[in-house]
């Protein structure tokens, strides 16, 4: 339920299949920053996965399509 954009990323780890890192940005309800993790597997052309706000004990399916 939102997007980020210009945000740095750590903890970067890639394999081909697999496709993990971090990164910090504010969060609803309260706005505060916090770490939020990143992991996908890796298509030809897509990646689907899961971000997670820890601190909060959300989860939520995520995807990302190549652009054309």
């Amino acid at each position: 339920m939102g997007s980020f954009t210009d945000v740095a990323i750590s903890d970067i780890f890639y394999d081909s299949v697999s496709f993990r890192f971090n990164f910090i940005s504010p969060t609803p309800p309260d706005g505060l920053s916090r770490t939020i993790k990143a992991e996908f597997k890796v298509g030809a052309d897509t990646m689907g996965g899961v971000i997670s706000v820890p601190d909060l004990d959300i989860t939520t399916d995520a995807k990302a399509t190549r652009a054309q």
